[in-house]
């Protein structure tokens, strides 16, 4: 009996942690394309920003600031900046109340394709603002390449798609 009372548990214990991690993943969608998979990303949260000893920033999953900051706490997000042509890489922006003139900037060593909707603007010669408060608003796509075999099973992806399908 309390074998199975301790089984129990840890199923249950297990699939919260899963669900809860699942439920704050800045990952929102993906698709396939031939060896690469493009995630839907988020900025990370204000909530999981921490400060580091150095007094740079950083978040859960990679992201990093490299400049050190004098504020403690930060309290909103501001903003992304996306920088590159066709593939770059996105900067996020989180401010103290007040204090907007120098925001902490976060960047994850990810490449990411040239984000568009939300409240993205139009590329201003090699990037794009997302001014907005909301993080949702700032969305961008992460592309993850992966080793192919061979010449061969890459080309094989495209095997019998019309042609206006590749461009």
């Amino acid at each position: 009996m309390e074998k199975s009372i301790y089984k129990i548990t840890l199923i249950a214990l297990s699939f919260l942690s899963s669900a809860a991690a699942f439920a704050v993943s800045p990952q929102v969608d993906f698709y396939h394309g031939p060896n690469k998979e493009y995630f839907k990303e988020l900025c990370p949260p204000v909530e999981d920003l921490y400060q580091n000893d150095d007094l740079t920033w950083s978040a859960p999953g990679g992201w990093k600031g490299s400049n050190p900051s004098f504020m403690h706490s930060v309290q909103h997000f501001v903003g992304a900046q996306w920088i590159g042509v066709n593939v770059g890489e996105v900067l996020c922006q989180y401010a103290k109340e007040g204090r907007p003139d120098f925001p902490v900037t976060l960047q994850k060593q990810i490449v990411t394709m040239s984000p568009t909707g939300g409240k993205w603007t139009e590329d201003k010669g090699g990037y794009k603002d997302c001014k907005s408060n909301k993080i949702i608003d700032c969305g961008f796509e992460e592309q993850v390449q992966h080793e192919s075999e061979t010449l061969y099973e890459d080309l094989n992806f495209y095997k019998g798609k019309p042609t206006q399908d590749l461009n």
